[in-house]
């Protein structure tokens, strides 16, 4: 199995995770994460963002766009749970994993390709 396809099927595992994990209640989860919660975010989407980035390697900037609103949606999803609400630290805690995950997808790439070589 390549990277890539192990990336492409990584990546649709872990979103549906994420999606799971973010429209449901805390309760429905079975614990919380508060006072980490930011750091859940970043860790989230950061590991999201490479895992895509790696799959569709000339569709980085997809990844770039696109799931900083998918962020944003979910999180305006949230408000529909008895217990969670929309946060735009969240939201940005999800852009900055995003962007330091297609940053180090591209870093990860080109040093394979140097190894390579």
């Amino acid at each position: 199995m390549t990277l890539r396809t192990l990336s492409r099927f990584a990546f649709a595992v872990a979103l549906l995770v994420l999606v799971a994990g973010s429209v449901v209640s805390e309760k429905q989860i079975g614990f919380s994460v508060r006072g980490y919660d930011k750091i859940v975010h970043f860790a989230g989407y950061f590991a999201l963002a490479i895992l895509g980035a790696l799959g569709w390697p000339k569709r980085r900037i997809f990844f770039l766009l696109a799931l900083p609103l998918l962020g944003v949606v979910l999180e305006a999803m949230q408000t529909l749970t008895p217990d969670r609400q929309f946060s735009w630290q969240d939201a940005f805690a999800n852009a900055a994993g995003i962007g330091l995950g297609v940053a180090f997808s591209v870093w990860f790439t080109r040093a394979l390709e140097r190894k390579a070589r």
